[in-house]
């Protein structure tokens, strides 16, 4: 199969991996069925506590039985959890249920870091990656946007709909994978080998103070989704339009993803970075003085989530060797998930204080204020902003 078929296979899966159909009612229907802010939080976390367990296991089954194999078993654990959702009661099983899906997104994100890499790398595009990741996420975005459109109607006819539209989706996944080309991965890595590797990984500073960076973000990035549902209806976004309301945030993304392809290529990944702090101290900021303006910060809010991820992946990937790639890439995931599960309890308690609106400013600026300090801090030879470095010893 020529690159650019399996690039569009490719393209084809992510989209059935989109969330467009239940997320823009997700913590409406939580909310509906009594649980508490401080509760929604938890629940919230608990999908990010299974992707912080799940990342390095599962990063190891891609390494070990192949990428489309963990594509498939992702399509098969969204779709499950998916469906009993609607039909869930109580704390606990909304967290087990969000867990697995937790666990869906972690066999996919290293696989798919990988795989992505690894057919670029193989036609000596590598330097291409974050370029193609942006439009994977666009992809992703446009046919999420098309689901929000549809949310609100079906959820008006059923509250269970939209869950059940998007399991139906992610069954469309299967056969899709059959599309796909195997990569040079699966390479018959062993846990000692998997074990050994994320030891030299944590053990070099070009990878540890990039993990910490998308960590803070991530931590920023999940608490306030958390809670955009009910920070949009306290500004006054009526129910009914929150499914237009997630398409307007759809693709508004898939427009951010667009742009960084030429972000890389005008200042280099970590350059990129670095701009992300400043804008959002100014931004969640301006919540503080005119809580409407809490309603574009969701949107940049959005934005800086699939923009931080092909800007890390394309740092991260470009100092790592094949062999093992996708364990490592899930390490680095699991550390920036740790920080979405705190980001999240944390959220839930300050939101129970200051209200869904008073939170955006007060996350903004502290996470702003760090993650810009980290920046500076490292101004150091391995953070440089070219992405031409070897993947020796001396260059990471």
């Amino acid at each position: 199969m020529s690159r650019r078929r399996s690039i569009l296979a490719y393209y084809a899966f992510r989209a059935t991996r989109s969330y467009g159909f239940y997320l823009p009612y997700s913590v409406i229907f939580l909310e509906r069925q009594g649980l508490g802010l401080a509760a929604i939080g938890i629940v919230q976390a608990a999908f990010l506590v299974a992707v912080v367990g799940g990342e390095i296991p599962t990063g190891y089954v891609a390494d070990r039985f192949g990428r489309r194999a963990s594509f498939g078993l992702a399509s098969v654990l969204a779709a499950v959890s998916l469906a009993l959702f609607p039909f869930a009661t109580g704390t606990a099983a909304f967290g087990l249920l969000l867990g697995g899906m937790g666990l869906a997104l972690t066999l996919e994100t290293g696989a798919s870091d990988a795989w992505l890499y690894e057919l670029l790398e193989a036609n000596g595009d590598d330097e291409e990656y974050a370029r193609f990741k942006g439009r994977s996420e666009t992809v992703r975005l446009v046919a999420g946007a098309g689901g929000a459109v549809l949310a609100g109607p079906l959820y008006a006819l059923d509250p269970t709909y939209p869950f059940l539209a998007n399991a139906g989706l992610a069954v469309l996944g299967l056969p899709v994978l059959l599309l796909l080309p195997t990569v040079p991965g699966g390479d018959g890595t062993t846990v000692a080998d998997a074990v050994g590797r994320l030891r030299v990984a944590a053990g070099r500073p070009s990878l540890r103070w990039i993990a910490v960076y998308g960590a803070l973000l991530f931590g920023l990035i999940q608490g306030v989704r958390a809670f955009e549902q009910l920070a949009a209806e306290q500004v006054g976004v009526p129910l009914v339009s929150l499914g237009v309301l997630y398409a307007a945030f759809k693709l508004s993304s898939a427009a951010a993803a667009s742009t960084t392809g030429p972000l890389v290529e005008r200042f280099g990944p970590v350059g990129a970075l670095g701009l992300f702090a400043p804008v959002i101290v100014v931004a969640y900021g301006s919540v503080a003085f005119a809580p409407i303006l809490v309603l574009p910060v969701l949107f940049a809010n959005r934005g800086l989530m699939v923009a931080l991820s092909p800007l890390q992946g394309q740092y991260v990937n470009d100092r790592l060797p094949d062999a093992g790639r996708a364990t490592v890439v899930s390490s680095i995931s699991m550390v920036a998930s740790v920080g979405g599960a705190l980001g999240t309890v944390l959220a839930g308690q300050v939101a129970t204080v200051t209200g869904p609106v008073g939170l955006v400013p007060v996350a903004g600026v502290t996470v702003g204020l760090a993650v810009g300090g980290l920046w500076i801090a490292t101004l150091r030879p391995y953070r440089r902003a070219s992405t031409d470095e070897s993947v020796g010893e001396d260059a990471i």
